[in-house]
C-alpha cells in the first residue's frame, strides 16, 4: 500500500533574525476512513498519514462513513453491520453505540463544536443525535434520510431527503425543514456546507427523462453540474474562500468517471477511458491543497483512493472504499 508522506520543514529562518530563530511551521494530518477487505469481512478503518488502524478490532463488519478532528480528539461515524446494522461512532478509537438491535440504524455524518457531538443517523426516518439524544427530522416516512449535519454557531444544519409522493431533497436548519427541490422529480440532498452567511449543499435530482443531474444549491438556489446527458451525482461540497469544490461523478457507457467540479467547472480525477472507473465520496480543501477520496474500480476490483491535488497518494488494498476525508494543520 502506498502511504501518504507528509513534508515538515524545521528550522526554517526570518530574515533580520538571528540564524537559530525557528519559525513555527504548521503540521498537517491528513485522516482518512474506510473500509478494506481482510479476507473475511469488510474491516473498518482509518489511516492517519497513510498508517491504518482497525475500527472493527475483530469484531466483525464495520463502515465509517465520516471522519471529524477536533484538536487532539479523533471522531468516525459509521454502521457495524454484524448481526444487524448498528449505528456507532468511536473517539479515539473507543466506541460508543447510538442504537441497539431492535432496529436497523446508519450513522452517516459526524460534526463535532465544543462540547456537543451531533451526528445524522437513519432509524426508522431521519434524525439528528446529540449527545445521546435522538430528536426526529421526519415522521419515519420510508425513504426519508439524513445524509450530512454541519454546526455554524448556534445552527444546526442538516441535509437530506424527505418523501410525499417523490424523493424531495430537504434542508433542515435546526429542526425546521425547507424543501430544495418542488417534489416533482427525484431529488436528494447528500452534503452541507456552510460558509459566513451562505449555505451551500450538493446533491442530485432527476430531470423529465429521469437522468439524474450533479447539482449544487447555494441558499436554496440550485445550480445544475452536468446537463442530463449522463446519470451524474454530486456527493460532497466544501468551500475554500470564493472557490466551491463539489465532488461526485459522470457516468460512462462502461461506468463512471471520477469528478471535480470547482466554481461549477469539471475536472476528470483519472483516465477513465481505460478499464479503470471511479467515483468520488468526500472533498477536503487545506490551504492550496485539494484532497478527495473515493474508488477506483480495474477489472472488477474496487480499490480504495486518496487524491492530493489530483495525485494519488494513498491506495487500498483489492476490494477496499475510501468514504470520507478530513485535513487537521496546527
Amino acid at each position: 500500500m502506498k502511504k501518504l508522506i507528509t513534508s515538515i520543514l524545521i528550522g526554517a529562518t526570518i530574515i533580520g533574525c538571528t540564524k537559530d530563530t525557528e519559525v513555527p511551521v504548521a503540521t498537517t494530518d491528513v485522516y482518512v476512513v474506510g473500509t478494506e477487505n481482510n479476507g473475511i469481512f469488510n474491516e473498518g478503518k482509518i489511516w492517519k498519514n497513510g498508517v491504518a488502524t482497525s475500527l472493527s478490532n475483530g469484531g466483525g463488519e464495520v463502515s465509517p462513513s465520516s471522519v471529524f478532528v477536533l484538536g487532539q480528539d479523533v471522531y468516525v461515524a459509521g454502521t457495524a453491520t454484524t448481526g444487524g446494522n448498528f449505528a456507532k461512532i468511536w473517539k479515539n478509537g473507543v466506541v460508543t453505540n447510538l442504537t441497539d438491535s431492535t432496529v436497523s440504524a446508519w450513522a452517516y455524518s459526524i460534526f463535532v463544536s465544543g462540547q456537543n457531538v451531533y451526528v445524522a443517523v437513519n432509524k426508522t426516518g431521519a434524525k439528528i443525535w446529540k449527545n445521546g439524544v435522538f430528536t426526529d427530522l421526519t415522521d419515519g416516512t420510508y425513504g426519508t434520510l439524513a445524509s450530512s449535519v454541519i454546526v455554524s454557531g448556534a445552527d444546526v444544519f442538516v441535509v437530506g431527503t424527505s418523501r410525499a409522493s417523490k424523493n424531495i431533497a430537504t434542508i433542515w436548519k435546526n429542526g425546521v425543514a425547507t424543501h430544495l427541490t418542488d417534489g416533482t422529480q427525484e431529488a436528494e440532498a447528500r452534503s452541507v456546507f456552510v460558509s459566513g452567511q451562505d449555505v451551500y449543499v450538493a446533491g442530485i435530482e432527476s430531470d423529465a427523462g429521469r437522468m439524474l443531474i450533479a447539482k449544487i444549491w447555494k441558499n436554496g438556489v440550485g445550480m445544475s453540474l452536468t446537463d442530463g446527458s449522463t446519470n451524474d451525482q454530486a456527493n460532497s461540497v466544501f468551500v475554500s474562500g470564493n472557490d466551491v469544490y463539489v465532488a461526485g461523478y459522470q457516468s460512462l457507457d462502461i461506468g463512471y468517471k471520477a469528478m471535480l467540479w470547482k466554481n461549477g467547472v469539471a475536472t476528470d480525477l483519472i483516465d477513465s477511458t481505460g478499464d479503470t472507473l471511479a467515483y468520488v465520496n468526500s472533498v477536503y480543501v487545506s490551504g492550496q491543497d485539494v484532497y478527495a477520496v473515493g474508488v477506483t474500480v480495474d477489472a472488477g476490483i474496487s480499490i480504495g483512493k486518496l487524491w492530493k491535488n489530483g495525485v494519488v497518494v494513498l491506495t487500498g488494498n483489492d476490494l477496499s472504499t475510501f468514504t470520507s476525508v478530513f485535513v487537521n494543520t496546527y
